[in-house]
């Protein structure tokens, strides 16, 4: 994400001058500003993730798997179009590598807190 941001950064949004009020394109609009999706651009099934943190935090998650909720999604995956054309970067870190960073990070900046 940071990656996405910074790449971002080097090229502002600006006002889409041809935005219709009556055919809307939700992408754009009159006041500068963009909308991208920032994602590996593939779909990672959700134990994936759970199995990533368990390696990283070296414990066995309790898991409770329950029918399929009311508002939940079978499947879902960030469309990296606009941001790969906007700034020709593909992210691509992995949910194992990802979640090795987050929790490497978080572990440092909370045990820095309590030192404080």
């Amino acid at each position: 994400m940071v990656e996405s941001i910074f790449r971002l950064i080097h090229s502002p949004a600006k006002p889409n001058d041809h935005w219709d009020p009556q055919n809307p394109d939700p992408s754009s609009s009159r006041a500068p500003f963009r909308v991208h999706n920032v994602g590996r651009g593939m779909p990672v099934p959700l134990l994936d993730f759970i199995r990533a943190i368990e390696t990283e935090c070296k414990l066995k998650a309790m898991l409770n798997f329950l029918p399929i909720q009311p508002g939940d999604v079978e499947e879902t995956f960030a469309d990296i179009t606009s941001l790969v054309s906007e700034t020709g970067f593909e992210p691509n870190v992995s949910p194992e590598e990802g979640m090795t960073r987050f929790i490497g990070w978080f572990r440092e900046y909370y045990l820095n807190q309590k030192s404080d």
